[in-house]
């Protein structure tokens, strides 16, 4: 084979399909070279690997690849690799097997081993981390990808590898074998298969013990999203857009019936009109994408990519609206908009780029205003609870934290249990009247001119990630009924080389007839007849992608005239007769969708507290049981920062040197809203926090979030 050039590797890794992205920089032979050039990269979670190339005394080689972190200790490969003496590999043979030239070694290489004489072996901690770096055959380039499109990668070309845990204390490796412990050996072996790749298209990881890869693999592996080569800008795949379909659908129709007419405006904004009403685009300055070149040339003005679309659809409100007969005036349009200020972001929840509908609407008086914001938030909530199977928390949001140029903000708050993390679901706003006196909208009535009162609302793909966190657990994706594009999936089991062909096209026949008829009833089924997998490996995919219910069919089945169903919640079986098949499918998915929902509203009501003044020691700690807290607060911006700076410091401080996620607001509580439903314990004389002296106004949420 010829030298294999970086142009080379990158090839094939586009051949695989693998989503990366590629920085150059100088020259760097070593990890110490690289650190520096990495702190510039835009991918601020993205970590720094090392690539080992070995041959043990029996002449052996590996390829180990591992975190640049990781202190690599050789007794705890020999022992993994029941390899003897393993050293480094001189540059002749590193050129000879792998086409690579020392300080550009990386995991792609393997494929350059024709003969496969290289074992290829990562480090555990590796396939942990959600961003990775490599050379692609040349130290002034980097390639930046996640686990999973690493993984990828290896299975497009057929390369096994083997993992070693080298979090291990390496004294292990040397201490001898105990008679009693040969029978606690055999789960060691098991998990070794699955880290040699044999099972990588299953959950590899459990939901608790390391959230972030876990809802990583998920998404990812349950067909919902691919890795673009744009931080924070995600491929969404048919099966999360069918997801999104559904809430369309309900939301459209509703709004439609209120009243709402659809349209659709430009997502460019000139900068005059993003900065004319100063407080909102103070409140969206930093998230603001600017377009300032048209080929080579400069623009004259910069443009702004919509980050929302109040400014950008007012000044045609202004042209629209005359008189009082022209109120009110009720638009919704889906699009996307792009928000561009943060370093880590998270599919579906924190995207740069994200699909949403903004609803905008003009009214003669607040009261009108107001109700519409009432309804909207409603059928938010439906969304969230009826659609989703997630409860929410209907409340309004404090002055800190409302809308940006707005009167009052209203919201449904949703919660992770998982992480104790709540997420703004959807947001419903009263602007007030201060939009339409900066773009001079008025309408006359009596003689007089008046300006409207004005709302928007909107909805984001985030209702995906959040019903994801909720729901799913170790073996994948779980959908509830009302949302999954396919709500039954039919596999046809027991059929093999003994089968008559008879019996296997009276299963064919079974499972294409009940497909019709749960079709008829409205329910969204497929059949799986493929026919280089077996049983077991459909179940299996279906399983990892969340369907419903999956219905199995044979030659036994068709006999008796039954059909086994599977529910992917609850990993429960029941077998069912074919009589009046559609309505008890439809009765079982029914059944689910409460399921689902009542077992996540157990869950979060459980971690929701209510505390008085007086109890600020217990704050942080029911903070860290993963639990929001309801105190007494004043509403005071001042007070709010304090609780959120204060909390902070005892979270770091009961951390004690323990690692603490910096990433993201996790540590330090945020108001996140004032709950329409107040509890109904007096509230006391003075506000939660222990230095504040206001009198308390409302019992309001706090918590961590995202």
């Amino acid at each position: 084979m010829s030298a294999v050039t970086a142009d080379d590797m990158l090839g094939k890794l586009k051949e695989a399909g693998v989503a990366m992205k590629l920085v150059e920089h100088e020259p760097a032979m070593t990890v110490e070279e690289w650190e520096p050039m990495h702190e510039k990269f835009e991918e601020k979670d993205s970590v720094l690997t090392k690539c080992l190339f070995m041959k043990d005394k029996k002449k052996q080689l590996y390829l180990l690849v591992a975190l640049a972190s990781t202190k690599t200790e050789l007794k705890l490969f020999s022992k993994a690799m029941d390899s003897k003496e393993p050293r480094f590999a001189g540059e002749d043979i590193l050129d000879e097997k792998l086409k690579v030239k020392k300080g550009a070694v990386n995991p792609f290489c393997i494929i350059n081993d024709a003969s496969s004489e290289v074992s290829l072996v990562l480090d555990d901690a590796l396939l942990k981390a959600t961003s990775l770096c490599f050379h692609p055959m040349d130290n002034s380039k980097t390639v930046i990808l996640s686990n999973t499109e690493l993984v990828k990668f290896f299975k497009h070309f057929n390369k096994e590898y083997k993992t070693v845990d080298f979090t291990l204390d390496a004294s292990e490796a040397d201490a001898p074998a105990k008679k009693d412990a040969k029978a606690p050996a055999k789960p060691k072996k098991e998990k070794a298969k699955i880290e040699a790749g044999v099972n990588t298209d299953g959950i590899l990881v459990k939901k608790n013990e390391d959230f972030a890869d876990w809802y990583q693999q998920v998404i990812t592996k349950a067909d919902l999203i691919e890795y673009y080569d744009i931080s924070g800008c995600y491929i969404l795949r048919p099966n999360a857009i069918g997801v999104w379909k559904e809430i369309v659908n309900f939301f459209d129709a509703a709004i439609t019936e209120m009243g709402v007419e659809p349209c659709y405006f430009p997502m460019f904004v000139s900068k005059g009109a993003l900065e004319r009403e100063e407080s909102h685009v103070e409140g969206f300055s930093a998230e603001v994408a600017w377009v300032t070149k048209s080929g080579t040339s400069d623009l004259q003005e910069p443009i702004a990519i919509r980050p929302t679309s109040e400014t950008v659809m007012y000044p045609s409100f202004a042209k629209w609206i005359r008189s009082h007969r022209d109120l009110p005036l009720r638009l919704n349009q889906w699009c996307n908009v792009v928000r561009w200020e943060f370093s880590h972001p998270t599919p579906f929840i924190r995207t740069r780029e994200f699909l949403w509908q903004e609803g905008h609407t003009a009214h003669e008086t607040e009261e009108e205003a107001g109700k519409e914001v009432r309804e909207i938030l409603d059928l938010y909530a439906q969304v969230y609870e009826d659609l989703l199977a997630v409860p929410v928390i209907k409340g309004m949001k404090t002055e800190k934290e409302k809308f940006a140029g707005g009167k009052y903000t209203t919201t449904v708050e949703a919660f992770v249990p998982t992480v104790g993390r709540s997420v703004q679901g959807a947001t419903s706003h009263c602007l007030g009247y201060g939009f339409a006196k900066m773009f001079n909208i008025k309408f006359e009535k009596d003689g007089k001119l008046h300006h409207p009162c004005q709302n928007s609302w909107g909805l984001t793909t985030r209702t995906l990630g959040v019903m994801i966190m909720v729901h799913s657990d170790d073996k994948g994706l779980v959908l509830p009924p009302r949302v999954a594009p396919v709500q039954c999936v039919f596999v046809p089991v027991g059929i093999n080389a003994k089968t008559s062909a008879e019996d296997t096209q009276k299963v064919k026949d079974a499972c294409k007839k009940l497909r019709d008829e749960l079709k008829t009833a409205g329910v969204r089924s497929k059949i799986d007849d493929r026919n280089d997998k077996t049983s077991g490996n459909k179940c299996n995919h279906w399983e990892v992608r969340g369907v419903p219910i999956r219905i199995e069919v044979g030659p036994k089945e068709v006999s008796e005239n039954t059909a086994m169903l599977c529910f992917r919640h609850t990993g429960n079986k029941k077998q069912v007769s074919l009589d009046d098949f559609a309505k008890t499918v439809r009765g079982e998915l029914d059944g689910m969708q409460k399921e689902l929902f009542q077992k996540a509203k157990e869950e979060r009501d459980s971690r929701n507290v209510v505390l008085k003044t007086g109890e600020w020691d217990k704050f942080v700690p029911i903070l860290n049981e993963l639990k929001t807290c309801v105190v007494p607060f004043c509403g005071e911006e001042e007070c709010e920062d304090a609780i959120k700076k204060d909390s902070a410091a005892i979270a770091q401080e009961l951390a004690g040197n323990a690692d603490v996620d910096v990433r993201a607001p996790s540590m330090g509580a945020k108001s996140l809203c004032i709950p329409d439903n107040q509890p109904k314990e007096e509230m006391g004389a003075k506000c939660f926090h222990p230095k504040c002296t206001r009198a308390p106004v409302k019992w309001t949420m706090f918590g961590r979030s995202y």
